[in-house]
């Protein structure tokens, strides 16, 4: 396939300090925010890319942002500590969400707001061949069941905030609490602004089959577990292994003002960010 290579231009928010930068359709936004911070030596801190005051999620890639040659993005403080995003850029912030996980075609999913104006999202998430043990009332041994509802909430602090997550089904599982039913994952635990929704449902439904017995919500589901396994589910993303196409490296073609010139190669596939 033809390599696609496009210039952007990047102005800092904060210092006003503009770039021309050359990317490819396979680079991850995170990596081109991350370039450009040690290009200009910003201080430590989130940061997004924003087109159109509309934030880019730092996963997407340039293809999936749909970037195109000359566009002219802003890089903007990602809020922490509490502070919650301007209100258009929260709501364009669930939209696109939404739109990764129905990019995924996989997962069926409901929305539910509260508000005008919105200061709640919650998705319920259906996890369908999803094996996990559930007890049913009246029998003395847990039944294996597939299909479960996942709640998320996203607060008004999201993204700084982390989601609130629990199972609205019934379900015995040494990674869930007993009795709220609320998720324990370590994604939760050591949350990041630039974790999307998409890869919280995915890394919940491969919990479900494959639980972590070190730290368990539920002490009592770890033997049961732990004597009966259970088989990993097929998902289509976990087949096949085709080796990545050589991506070309992220380049600053023009910067003002001008960076000190640094030059990194590596094997590695795609190479790291480089600055020319």
């Amino acid at each position: 396939m033809a390599t696609q290579m496009i210039k952007i231009n990047i102005t800092d928010l904060g210092t006003s300090q503009s770039c021309e930068v050359e990317v490819h359709d396979d680079h991850r936004i995170s990596d081109i925010v991350q370039l450009v911070i040690e290009a200009w030596d910003l201080p430590s801190g989130h940061r997004m890319l924003t087109r159109n005051n509309e934030e880019i999620i730092p996963d997407q890639t340039v293809a999936d942002a749909g970037l195109e040659e000359g566009d002219n993005l802003v890089l903007a403080p990602d809020p922490v500590g509490g502070a919650e995003l301007p209100n258009n850029i929260w709501r364009n912030r669930l939209q696109n969400e939404s739109n990764r996980i129905e990019e995924r075609q996989f997962y069926q999913f409901d929305i539910t707001d509260d508000g005008p104006p919105i200061k709640n999202r919650e998705l319920s998430v259906y996890l369908k061949d999803a094996p996990a043990y559930r007890k049913v009332q009246g029998n003395s041994d847990p039944v294996v069941v597939k299909e479960h509802t996942l709640k998320i909430t996203l607060r008004r602090g999201f993204p700084d905030e982390p989601p609130a997550v629990k199972f609205s089904t019934e379900i015995f599982h040494p990674n869930v609490y007993s009795g709220s039913n609320n998720v324990c994952i370590g994604m939760l635990t050591n949350w990041d602004t630039s974790y999307t929704i998409i890869q919280l449902i995915m890394a919940i439904d491969a919990l479900l089959s494959n639980p972590n017995p070190d730290d368990p919500a539920d002490p009592s589901a770890v033997e049961l577990y732990k004597e009966h396994p259970l088989d990993p589910p097929i998902r289509p993303w976990l087949g096949g292994s085709e080796a990545p196409a050589e991506v070309p490296s992220i380049r600053i073609v023009a910067n003002e003002p001008p960076a000190s010139p640094q030059i990194v190669q590596s094997p590695v596939e795609p190479p790291p960010p480089r600055i020319v």
